[in-house]
């Protein structure tokens, strides 16, 4: 062991994220969770993961459109900031596209915790 170190120390804490699920409510449908945005605040990232069986859960209009919402919405974030991103979905979305409040969640492996929360809330 070197100068300072120590046995028992703990080992550095994952980084905090915030993730929010994306929810669709089309005409005459209930509320269907659609996919989970996940914001790492230090990279500003967003990591997406979005159903893709549009047809079970959308009007054909509504799932040609919401088909190619995952690559608009990784789009958007690389341009204009994840947060910016999420910020801008929050303050805007209400009735077809919902959003709901940012929850925090500690993880080191990103795309491992984006697929638990996926399971945990979409599937």
């Amino acid at each position: 062991m070197s100068p300072g170190q120590h046995g028992n120390e703990e080992p550095p804490a994952p980084p905090s994220l915030e993730y929010c699920i994306l929810q669709y409510a089309g005409p005459r449908r209930a509320v269907v969770n659609i996919g989970v945005l996940l914001l790492d605040p230090d990279s500003d990232r967003l990591h997406v993961k979005l159903r893709v069986d549009w047809a079970a859960v959308a009007s054909p209009d509504d799932a040609h459109v919401l088909a190619i919402l995952g690559d608009d919405l990784r789009s958007k974030a690389k341009y204009t900031g994840a947060s910016a991103l999420l910020a801008a979905l929050e303050d805007s979305l209400s009735s077809t596209l919902r959003i709901t409040g940012r929850q925090p969640v500690a993880a080191s492996d990103f795309e491992e915790a984006l697929a638990e929360l996926y399971r945990e809330h979409i599937r």
